[in-house]
C-alpha cells in the first residue's frame, strides 16, 4: 500500500514540475506565470503569521543534499522546490556544493528554537519567523554550518551573484539591520519570484524596502 502511495505522489510532483516548466530565452529562466505577488508576503517582527498557518503545498526534499534530523521531516514550498533545484544544478555546474540546513518550520517548532536561543537579532519569536511561510530556506556548506564563515566561501559569492535569478533574495544583506531587524545572515535566503528578486537585486533592497 505504501509503495503504491509513494508512486502515485511521485506521478503528482513530475506532473506539478512539467506544468511548472519555464521556457528559456538566451539561458534566462522566465518566471512561471504563477510567481506573483502571492510571493511577496511579508513576515517580520511586526508582521505575524497566525499560530495555526499552514501552507497547503509543502513538499518534502529529497534530491538535493539537506540536513537529516531525526524525527524530522524536511519541507518546503513546491514551487520553491522546482526553483531551489535549478539553483542546486547550477551551483554543482561550477563545482560548487550546497546544503539545506532548515525550509518550512512550524509554529511549534521555531517556539522550541526560540526557546533554547531568544537572540532577537539571529532568532525570531514564534510566529514571527518567514520559515512557517514555506518561502524561506538557510543555505551553506555542510563543514561550515550557518555561521557567518559562509561569507568567505565560494559558495556564497555564487549565491550572492545569481540567487536572484532563479527567485531568491538574500532575506537578511549587510548594513540592513535597522530595517529588516536582524543581523546579516548570508544563508538566508527567501523565495519572492524572478521578476521581484531581480529588481530587490539590482536595486540593493530589502523586502520591507521594496513593498514599502
Amino acid at each position: 500500500m505504501k509503495t503504491l502511495i509513494y508512486k502515485y505522489l511521485s506521478i503528482i510532483f513530475i506532473f506539478s514540475l512539467i506544468l511548472l516548466l519555464p521556457l528559456k530565452s538566451n539561458d534566462t529562466i522566465i518566471p512561471i506565470s504563477k510567481t506573483s505577488d502571492e510571493y511577496l508576503i511579508l513576515v517580520n517582527k511586526t508582521n505575524p503569521l497566525d499560530k495555526n498557518y499552514i501552507p497547503t503545498n509543502l513538499i518534502e526534499i529529497n534530491n538535493i543534499d539537506y540536513i537529516e534530523r531525526k524525527n524530522e521531516t524536511m519541507q518546503i514550498n513546491l514551487d520553491v522546490y522546482y526553483y531551489l533545484i535549478l539553483l542546486f544544478e547550477e551551483a554543482q555546474k561550477h563545482d560548487l556544493c550546497l546544503t539545506v540546513f532548515s525550509a518550512y518550520r512550524s509554529y511549534e517548532k521555531q517556539e522550541s528554537i526560540w526557546n533554547k536561543n531568544k537572540d532577537e537579532l539571529y532568532v525570531a519569536k514564534p510566529g514571527y519567523s518567514e520559515h512557517q511561510t514555506g518561502l524561506a530556506v538557510d543555505l551553506s556548506r555542510r563543514d561550515i554550518g550557518l555561521t557567518n564563515n559562509f561569507m568567505y566561501t565560494k559558495e556564497y559569492v555564487f549565491l550572492k551573484n545569481n540567487a536572484h535569478k532563479f527567485g531568491f533574495i538574500n532575506r537578511y544583506p549587510e548594513n540592513k539591520m535597522l530595517v529588516t531587524g536582524y543581523l546579516f545572515e548570508p544563508w538566508h535566503y527567501r523565495f519572492v519570484g524572478i521578476s521581484h528578486a531581480k529588481a530587490i537585486y539590482e536595486n540593493n533592497l530589502t523586502l520591507e524596502e521594496y513593498l514599502s
